[in-house]
Order: C-alpha cells, then sequence, then structure tokens
C-alpha cells in the first residue's frame, strides 16, 4: 500500500498458488478496512508461471469488479501443428484446450520428467487464458503491462520499466510453437537442477557468472516494477533474468542503487549475475519461495548487504514500512 495525504493506492503483485487465496484475501483485509477499500486498485500480473498466476484467478473472483485494474499480459496462441485437435493427454486437471493442435506423436515423445514440465507449461497457458477472461467478463479494465504504459493518475512513484514491447516480441515471435515449448521444457528442466556446493566459495561472484543464464522466455518477459518514494527505489521483479533487466532502457542508472529489492526467480543463480548485484547494491533484498535458492546469490548479496530476509526461513509474510521521517 501506498498513501500520500489523503490518497491511498494499495496494489497486489502476483498471488503465487491458486491454495494461497486465503493467505492473500486475509492480508489484505486490514489494509483495504485502513483505506477503505472493497477491493485492491491495481492487481498486476507478473507473467503466468502457475506460482505466481494461479492464485489471482480465485482472489479476481473474491473481489469481482471491485477491482480498479488488472494488469497483464493477454494470451498468447499456442500453434503446434496444423493437425486436428485433441484433448491435452485427456487430463481430468488439464481438460480439452480448444486451441491446442499438436502432432500425434509430439507428447508421446517426451521423457516422464520432460512430461511433467509440458504440463506445468500447459497448465500456466491455460491459467492465462482463464484469467484475461475471467477479468473482462467482469468488465474490469485490463492493460497490458509493457515498458512506460500503465500509468497511474496521480501516482508517478510507479513505473513499468520491463518488458518493453519490442523485446516481448522477440520473446514470443508466433505465440507459443512447438519449438518454443520445446525450449521452455529445456529451460524448465535446467532451473530445477540446482548446482551443489562442497564448499564456500572464495568468490561467489566469480563462481556466479559462471552459472548458465538461460531461463524460459516466460520467466525473461516477467513485469519489473519500479516504485520511487522519497528517491528510494523499490524493484519488484518476477522471475525476471539477466538479459531481461540488461534490457531496461538505461538500465545502469535506472538500477543503481536499489533500496528494497524483490530478488528475482527465488534466488535462482540463473536470474542474477555480480555486475547486476553490483550494480543495485540493494539495502535491503527479500527472497521469496525456497525451492531455488542458490548458496551464490544469497552470498553475493550478503556482500553488499546485511538485510536479507526469506520467506523460506521466516515462513510468514514479510511486510515493509517505508517512512519519510
Amino acid at each position: 500500500m501506498l498513501e500520500k495525504s489523503r490518497k491511498k493506492l494499495i496494489m497486489l503483485i502476483d498471488g503465487g498458488k491458486p491454495a494461497y487465496c486465503k493467505i492473500v484475501t486475509e492480508e489484505l483485509k486490514p489494509l483495504l478496512s485502513y483505506a477503505s477499500k472493497k477491493a485492491p486498485d491495481v492487481i498486476v500480473c507478473t507473467h503466468y508461471d502457475s506460482d505466481h498466476i494461479g492464485g489471482l484467478i480465485p482472489v479476481v473472483k473474491h473481489y469481482g469488479n471491485n477491482i480498479g485494474e488488472v494488469w497483464m499480459f493477454k494470451s498468447l496462441p499456442l500453434k503446434i501443428a496444423k493437425t486436428k485437435k485433441i484433448a491435452v493427454h485427456n487430463d481430468p486437471l488439464l481438460g480439452s484446450f480448444d486451441d491446442v493442435t499438436m502432432k500425434d506423436d509430439f507428447s508421446t515423445a517426451l521423457s516422464e520428467q520432460e512430461l511433467s514440465f509440458y504440463n506445468t507449461l500447459i497448465t500456466s497457458i491455460k491459467q492465462q487464458k482463464e484469467l484475461e477472461t475471467l477479468v473482462k467478463s467482469l468488465k474490469i479494465k485490463l492493460l497490458e503491462p509493457f515498458e512506460g504504459k500503465c500509468k497511474l493518475s496521480g501516482w508517478p512513484e510507479v513505473k513499468i520499466i520491463a518488458p518493453a514491447l519490442g523485446y516481448y516480441k522477440k520473446l514470443f515471435p508466433k505465440g507459443f510453437t512447438e519449438e518454443l515449448i520445446k525450449n521452455e521444457i529445456t529451460a524448465l528442466e535446467a532451473a530445477s537442477t540446482k548446482a551443489q556446493l562442497t564448499k564456500k566459495a572464495k568468490d561467489p561472484f566469480a563462481e556466479l557468472d559462471k552459472v548458465s543464464k538461460e531461463i524460459s522466455s516466460i520467466n525473461m518477459a516477467s513485469v519489473i516494477l519500479l516504485l520511487t518514494i522519497k528517491k528510494r527505489k523499490y524493484l519488484f521483479t518476477g522471475d525476471a533474468g539477466v538479459a531481461s533487466f540488461e534490457n531496461i532502457k538505461n538500465h545502469k542508472k535506472v538500477l543503481k542503487d536499489i533500496y528494497w529489492l524483490k530478488v528475482p526467480h527465488h534466488a535462482s543463480a540463473r536470474n542474477l549475475n555480480a555486475a547486476l548485484i553490483k550494480l543495485m547494491k540493494p539495502r535491503y533484498a527479500v527472497i521469496s519461495g525456497k525451492k531455488y535458492i542458490s548458496k551464490l546469490v544469497v552470498d553475493c548479496l550478503s556482500a553488499v548487504t546485511k538485510n536479507i530476509v526469506s520467506t523460506a526461513t521466516t515462513k510468514k509474510t514479510i511486510t515493509v514500512y517505508h517512512t519519510t521521517r
């Protein structure tokens, strides 16, 4: 929540998994009561991995058309082959996906692990379409959060700084094709594999730069949102990667000396490099989740700040208050 003079702005950025809806709405309840609002002014979906978008579907259903605006990318076409339409593995969860067409041998050629990632990807794509349809049915204002867009009247402190429309189009030139889906599966598989360090690295920055920075296009397209309050920068990053940050206009100036950083992709070693951490040099670094946490990233952050908080250790919601005193 942002507050100035008599104005209050409540933003919700991502919603976690579907099961998190109750947690999210309970956390918002006292804020909404304090601000005399029935729902958040803005709901932002940084990208549509299930652990970010899944919880937003029941949250939007909960608040309905009391929500002011929703910022999310519209669903992309999924085109694998011009063949007959089929159900996705006849899965009771995924069901039949109307615009899914695929070669008969595509899914059968995948290994058991690849098939798991494939199902995760298709679920995410379906959730994106479901959320978009829901928002439109409730006649809530829907805006695509490209760089420089989604400006809030009276709140110049809030800016979308990535992705730029051109960069987004490079990531998804023709929607979801068979080639892109294969690349997404490869990226998901790689991200699930963590390098195990047997001892503390002498130079964690050098070791971090040795890690591949390849991540999925979905993560690369994450919305990066910057709040600037009294010259203090608060950066919300979704699951953005190194290229996502480097494609920000004047990124070395914009990302210099961040006051509060939501560490991208749960502190995965694939999403940050030494140069970015040294540039951002956050005063506070917040890590959400625990699945992808890299000791290298934590050690690098520890070299620039003593204020690192993780939901994996606190097991509680992290609340940050900004004071201008």
